[in-house]
């Protein structure tokens, strides 16, 4: 309810932008430019806040993109192979490198879809008795997300949770017990 209340006068201008615009007076004349969002950046925790989703990963389905369940999620990626450990490592080496590139090609992303399903078995063999973390899951839509958004790099969220590591400390020390949401 907090995070509606502090977005409301937000959202309803990004209404008036995208309905009447915003009108620019130059010397050559007058100029109304519209405007949509395309993309909201957030760390997980704060797109399925923003969207409105659980704010928990421990819900029955805690994927935003496909609703896939927690259940599904651990059938799915039992493949009976005998990777290694290593192997699996080696695999998030070669998606973090498509994950972390600047520029990609087109056939490069359809690789990266590859090895991101190729890691996701491989961790669930790896470590059947931990299940396929959120995080990972959400990898598998990362190749639909850089085609429509661009290479994810420019869309990462470290300085955001940097940020919320400070105020996470400033209520560890202030040994404030109340969430912020419930303020």
């Amino acid at each position: 309810m907090v995070l509606k209340n502090v977005l409301e006068p937000f959202i309803n201008d990004l209404h008036i932008l995208e309905r009447e615009g915003i009108t620019v007076c130059k010397s050559d004349g007058m100029y109304t430019f519209f405007g949509i969002v395309s993309v909201v950046e957030a760390d997980n925790l704060g797109a399925h806040s923003i969207g409105g989703f659980m704010e928990s990963f421990n819900t029955h389905r805690n994927c935003r993109f496909c609703f896939i369940t927690k259940e599904d999620m651990k059938r799915k990626y039992k493949i009976p192979r005998n990777d290694r450990i290593w192997e699996c490592i080696l695999l998030l080496r070669d998606m973090l490198f498509y994950v972390c590139a600047p520029a990609l090609a087109r056939e490069h992303i359809l690789a990266m879809s590859d090895i991101i399903q190729e890691f996701n078995e491989s961790y669930m063999n790896c470590f059947p008795e931990e299940g396929l973390k959120p995080k990972f899951h959400y990898t598998l839509h990362y190749s639909k997300l850089t085609l429509l958004f661009g290479p994810l790099v420019h869309l990462q969220t470290l300085r955001f949770e940097g940020k919320h590591n400070y105020f996470k400390e400033l209520v560890f020390r202030t040994k404030n017990r109340k969430t912020f949401a419930s303020l």
